[in-house]
């Protein structure tokens, strides 16, 4: 952490010892940052959770306006901005993952009958127990738009704007012993929007570090689950209002 501040302090130091000039973007410009600090991250994807003969649910939680896992070097996407005027940028930024495991059948084991043969343990040959068959869909997008104010310093670009949050998920689960009832299915879904806030430093020409913060968020998250086919979903939602929150830094180009 010490190194990654201290990288910072450097950078800015070399830049302010540049030549002065004319920073920022023009129209036409395109600009990508990597994202340091409040993750985003998926959270939300609510599992089917069975105890005994029952099956529970939970409604989703707004996980960007925790508090854990806020790090300064936690990478959390990279953001995309196309600059349609040289005080105007639409704002594309979102991330996903993709994972599947393949089931494979359990093998019987051959026992010691009757524990008959001596010197040898209860199974000759152990079993193996089966794999369950696992897959993951997730998505998070954030589509938007900034307005650049003026300031008449030539460095220094601060921001305000708003974005729509969408994200999705969706996990399946299945074994293939005899008394499966099925596949397990889980979604979870979210649709909000957010008003941004931030500013751009350019260091150098075409290079800057920002800072921005959601100054005002909400999201309507829906959790729903088909603990085995035929059976109705169990669903549950949630609307969450948060007020700055997400806060981060971005070290990005404009070409």
């Amino acid at each position: 952490m010490k190194r990654f501040v201290l990288s910072i302090v450097l950078i800015i130091s070399a830049g302010l010892v540049m030549a002065q000039g004319g920073f920022g973007a023009q129209a036409g410009d395109i600009s990508v940052s990597l994202q340091l600090g409040h993750a985003e991250d998926f959270d939300d994807l609510q599992f089917v959770q069975k105890n005994a003969n029952s099956y529970s649910i939970f409604a989703p939680s707004n996980s960007t306006s925790s508090t854990y896992n806020n790090s300064l070097v936690n990478m959390i996407g990279v953001e995309g901005k196309y600059f349609v005027a040289s005080n105007i940028a639409v704002r594309l930024s979102g991330m996903g993952t993709i994972s599947n495991t393949p089931a494979q059948q359990d093998v019987p084991g051959v026992p010691n009958p009757d524990n008959s043969i001596e010197g040898l343990p209860n199974m000759i040959i152990p079993s193996y127990s089966d794999v369950p068959s696992t897959s993951f869909h997730k998505y998070i997008l954030n589509v938007g738009g900034d307005y650049y104010f003026s300031t008449g310093g030539t460095r220094v670009f601060p921001y305000a704007g708003g974005q729509l949050n969408m994200n999705y998920g969706q996990r399946k689960d299945f074994t293939l012993l005899d008394d499966d009832l099925g596949e397990q299915v889980s979604e979870t879904y979210g649709l909000g929007g957010s008003v941004v806030g931030g500013v751009d430093y350019y260091i150098g020409e075409g290079f800057f570090l920002g800072v921005e913060v959601k100054a005002f968020s909400y999201m309507y998250s829906v959790a729903k689950m088909f603990p085995q086919p035929g059976m109705e979903a169990l669903d549950a939602d949630n609307h969450s209002v948060n007020i700055l929150t997400n806060p981060m830094v971005k070290l990005g180009f404009t070409f």
